[in-house]
């Protein structure tokens, strides 16, 4: 489990829909940060980055 920050940052980008959470992968594994997610430490938003990958590897894996 994660703490509440990270959490909430996860739900606030899935939310945006699984497109949008493509990018936002893209964007972070290129080396940018989305304003999403500006006000997390570095290693919080490399824990949501991890996730992220997570979630959306099920999805891949259902197609």
């Amino acid at each position: 489990m994660h703490p509440p920050v990270i959490e909430q940052s996860i739900e606030l980008l899935c939310q945006k829909g699984c497109k949008e959470v493509l990018r936002l992968i893209g964007e972070m594994e290129a080396g940018r940060t989305p304003g999403e997610i500006s006000h997390l430490q570095e290693s919080e938003r490399q824990a949501v980055l991890r996730e992220l990958k997570a979630i959306m590897a099920v999805y891949e894996r259902n197609k």
